[in-house]
């Protein structure tokens, strides 16, 4: 709905993060690599700044899309990448307190997409 899906592009920062370690540790392509982590800590600081949105009832947590104008949707889907996926990718620390208010949030009845939703075959 919105342009700017997060988990997909915290899941670029972590894989343009570890192009350049390659890419510094077997091509020695020190120009790449910096352009690389370059483009990595652009796309951080944009998530860092639109991303992570004050939940009324869940605090500041990540969205799932946010259109760099203020505008958020606050859920998550069943794909990888995902909010919920983030650790098992490596894009966020387990401790991490913004992701452990969006972990409550996806798995409460808060996210649109899990809410009423059916539990499996009947």
């Amino acid at each position: 709905m919105l342009p700017f899906l997060i988990p997909s592009n915290l899941f670029v920062v972590t894989a343009l993060r570890q192009l350049s370690e390659i890419v510094t540790t077997e091509l020695r392509d020190k120009e790449f690599a910096r352009t690389c982590t370059a483009l990595s800590d652009e796309i951080e600081n944009a998530i860092l700044r639109f991303g992570i949105v004050n939940h009324g009832s869940h605090g500041k947590m990540y969205a799932y899309e946010v259109d760099g104008f203020g505008n958020a949707l606050c859920m998550d889907d069943a794909n990888i990448p995902s909010l919920l996926s983030l650790t098992y990718l490596g894009c966020v620390p387990e401790d991490d307190p913004v992701y452990a208010r969006t972990r409550r949030f996806i798995l409460s009845d808060d996210n649109p997409i899990s809410s009423g939703a059916p539990q499996g075959r009947e």
